[in-house]
Parts: structure tokens; sequence; C-alpha cells
């Protein structure tokens, strides 16, 4: 349901939410109103409610006492934010200064997430009126990679976080935290891949329903192993819990959470930031089932990261300041396929092809590289 629709069915129109904010809080010529929300991003329902953000010139003693009016109008809820056009300014100014410094996901973007909030609605909002013809919303309309490099930000940094503490829950055996703890990654994941689509709504509510919008190739370009799911059926099946949170299934699920972290980490990285990672094509998956007897490759860590390095990686492990692994696009491409799932031969046709003749000892070299620097999990 978009505006439109809902005020059609709250018995009102355009016009007439003009005429009541106009009533109700002052309009000028010049002040510009930007429908917000679900219903201006077409997602909303006749639960919701109208919010308006006013963007205004006026001084402060010219402004109601409050900064949000709500009121009804006809069988529709109404709720304005009322902000100067210095504040919006500021924030502006900031994102724009923030994105212009070098990526470090290290760091906290200093940003609250009202902040951000207020940014991708901002850029978002639908004009419910004209202002001055010397006056354009443009100047209030924060940059859209700005936005998604902002939402990247946040979702690398704090998947990080939660990378290290699942070791630690992990390591105390206390497995309901680790799982919860996985939940919260995926999170993370998927806000990284849908920034890497330029979708920058940071409320959680909508991961699903913006999800189901992607292309169906949309795991074409992701290290690690395919499902050929659709984005939210991956993210349904990926939220179901094992039925008792004991070690083995425990660590089974928060691995498998982790390792599609990792790809779409990568993938969004690439695709907000500019940087170059040259892996190889993936070639068709020769199957999802192995023989019995072909044991998967390991998984990695739950604290196993990754960096650009000229045109490879490096890999190493949060806050254990052990040693860095550095591998060519080609290796990455293989070790993103540790998983504890994929077999050896799954992993070499899928990214060498089954063509390929130097991939005798690729496997052998490479699992030695990252198990003797203590990357690898345990069973």
């Amino acid at each position: 349901m978009n505006v439109e629709e809902f005020l059609h069915w709250g018995e009102t129109d355009l016009p007439s939410v003009r005429t009541s904010i106009a009533d109700m809080v002052g309009l000028e010529d010049d002040d510009i109103l930007l429908a917000v929300g679900s219903l201006a991003e077409g997602m909303g329902t006749r639960k919701s409610d109208l919010d308006v953000l006013l963007i205004t010139s006026r001084p402060a003693s010219a402004l109601p006492p409050r900064d949000e009016v709500i009121w009804a109008l006809g069988k529709c809820v109404v709720d304005i934010r009322i902000f100067p056009d210095n504040v919006i300014e500021s924030l502006i100014h900031r994102l724009d200064h923030w994105s212009r410094q070098p990526w470090d996901v290290s760091d906290t973007a200093k940003f609250t997430f009202d902040e951000r909030l207020l940014l991708h609605r901002l850029r978002h909002g639908q004009l419910l009126r004209s202002p001055s013809a010397t006056r354009s919303d443009a100047a209030f309309r924060p940059s859209d990679t700005a936005l998604a490099r902002l939402k990247l930000q946040v979702a690398r940094h704090a998947g990080r976080t939660i990378q290290i503490d699942m070791v630690g829950y992990d390591e105390t055996g206390d497995y309901r935290t680790l799982v919860f703890a996985a939940q919260k990654l995926l999170g993370h994941a998927v806000d990284a891949l849908l920034a890497g689509y330029g979708r920058t709504n940071p409320l959680s509510k909508w991961r699903s329903r913006t999800l189901g919008q992607l292309p169906s190739g949309w795991e074409r370009e992701l290290l690690g192993r395919p499902t050929g799911l659709s984005a939210a059926d991956l993210f349904w099946n990926l939220q179901r819990t094992p039925e008792y949170p004991d070690r083995v299934s425990s660590r089974v699920y928060a691995r498998r959470i982790v390792a599609f972290t990792r790809a779409a980490f990568l993938w969004a990285e690439c695709r907000v930031t500019g940087k170059r990672f040259d892996g190889p094509q993936g070639h068709d998956w020769i199957g999802t089932e192995s023989p019995m007897t072909a044991p998967p490759l390991p998984s990695l860590e739950f604290d196993v990261d990754f960096s650009f390095s000229g045109d490879g990686m490096k890999i190493a492990r949060l806050n254990e300041f052990g040693t860095v692994v550095n591998l060519s696009a080609q290796d990455a491409a293989l070790v993103f396929l540790f998983d504890g799932v994929t077999t050896a031969d799954e992993a070499l046709a899928h990214v060498c092809g089954t063509k390929c003749s130097e991939t005798a000892g690729m496997i052998d070299r490479v699992q030695h590289a990252v198990g003797n620097a203590g990357l690898t999990a345990s069973t």
C-alpha cells in the first residue's frame, strides 16, 4: 500500500493532508514536506501511520513547542516531525564528510540509529508539495552511495564483534547464546547484502520483504556454496534453529551462518566501496550430494575475517594476534568453501572447472596453510 492508496482507504486525500498540516503546525511557501516510512516506500498497510517530515527555515519562535505532532485525519493517523534546515544540513554534511574517509571496518560509524533512519527517509521520502522556486528538496537528499556505505559499515563492524563473541560462547559451552548470536550475525549479513543493492532502510522488520525484491541471480557473484534459493528463502532457512542447542548441532548451525556472512560481507564490500577482488567465476555446481566416503572440507573458525591485499586477500582471526595468511584470488575462492559441508572435489570443480589441469595438490596446499595458521575449526 502506498500513500495515495492509504489516503483513499482513509477517506481523505493529499490536498486535505496539506491543509491539515497547515492548520496544525503552519506551512510556509518554502517549507518542504516529505512523506516517509513504509507508505512512502510502498510497504505500508492500513494500520500504518502517515509519517511526514517538515523541513523549514522558520525560526524556533515560529514553530510549535514540540517537534512531533500527531493527529487523526479521516481514518488516518498523521505523524509529523519538524526539523530546522540547519539540523538536516548538518547531518547530511557529516555523512558526506564521513563517506569520504578511508574504508575502515574496525572503526564505529558515529551515527545513531535514529540518524541513520532519518537519512534513509530523507533520501527516499515522497515530496508532498513543491516548495517555492528558490528552494529545492534536492539539498536535503543524502547520497545513495554514502548511505549504502554507512549501512555496510555498521553491519561489518557489528558483525566482527559478534564473531569474536561467538568464539567465547563456544569455548564456555553456552550453545544457546551461540545460536542467538549467529542469528544476530545473520541479520547484519543481510544488511550488508542489501547495502550492496542500494537498499538502505536500517529497520530490521523490512529485511525479509526487501530480500524478496532481489534478482534471481543474486548468488552468482558470492563466494561460497551456492544454494539455488532466493535470498528471502535462504534467510528463512538460515533462521531455523536446531531442535535442541547441543554442542554439535549448535556449532553446525552457527558455522553455516558465518560462512554465508563472510561471502555476503566480501561481495558487499566490493560492490559498495569499489574495492577489486577478481575471484574466479564459479563454474556449474556438480551437485549437492557427495559420496559418503568423501569427507567435507573443514569449517573456518567463527572469528576468521578477511581484508584485501593487492589482487588477493589476507585472512586471520580477530583479536588473536596470530598468523595472517595471504591468499591468491583462486585460493580465497577455495577457502570460502571451507564450510564443513563442501568436499574437495566439489570445491575444485566449482572454482577451477572439471577440465582444469592445475588442481593437483591445490586443496592440500591451501588447507595446510590455513590449518597451520589455526584458522580451521575443530570438530
